[in-house]
């Protein structure tokens, strides 16, 4: 059975990416799987919001428990969000002051 929403993970630089939606870049993964790629790139996960994909509340949940569990492990999650009207529903959300958000994936690596 399919996770929703679709996470799509692949690796940058040594650090775990994980797009959300129905479509995004890398390979499918299922939540689960997310953990243990998470634990090979060291606890350091950005989420790349890139794909302009709508903020559901499925969306905002998922990225809540990813940033919970990041946390608690030990772990960093940093955002990828353009400017735009994806951003404007993080801000709405607060999810920008809870995780650091960056404008381009050059940028939430950066530094990692």
């Amino acid at each position: 059975m399919a996770d929703f929403p679709r996470l799509w993970y692949r690796s940058v630089g040594g650090v775990a990416v994980v797009a959300i939606g129905a479509h995004g870049a890398g390979d499918p993964c299922t939540t689960e799987e997310l953990w243990a790629l998470l634990e090979r790139a060291g606890g350091r996960l950005v989420t790349d919001l890139a794909a302009d994909e709508p903020l559901t509340s499925a969306v905002l949940g998922k990225l809540v428990t990813m940033n919970m569990k990041v946390k608690a492990a030990g772990g960093k999650l940093r955002l990828c969000c353009p400017p735009g009207p994806t951003l404007d529903e993080l801000r709405v959300a607060k999810l920008d002051k809870l995780v650091p958000t960056f404008p381009t994936l050059a940028a939430a690596l950066a530094g990692f």
